[in-house]
């Protein structure tokens, strides 16, 4: 996504604030935070998946079969040639 640490921080502390996530001190690495969801972001997250899909739904509601299965075969295809022109990682 291409932004910064710090911008990152700041996303989960608002987070946190809100009750959404809880850091949690990684097992065996000292060094590391895990960020989890709570009960309340996991119920959050739940919502909002039930609402985008619902939205989806009434996106394409206007469309007949045939177009919904060339929608589906056009963002199959952008999706692979998103993936195809990715940087390949080294190693």
């Amino acid at each position: 996504m291409m932004i910064s640490t710090g911008a990152v921080t700041n996303w989960i502390d608002r987070l946190q604030h809100r009750g959404l996530v809880k850091r949690v001190k990684h097992p065996t690495d000292g060094r590391l935070v895990l960020v989890r969801l709570t009960s309340r972001g996991l119920k959050k997250i739940d919502t909002a998946l039930l609402d985008n899909a619902a939205n989806e739904l009434r996106l394409v509601a206007g469309l007949n079969a045939a177009q919904r299965v060339a929608i589906v075969d056009l963002l199959r295809a952008l999706r692979q040639s998103v993936d195809d022109a990715a940087p390949v990682e080294p190693g």
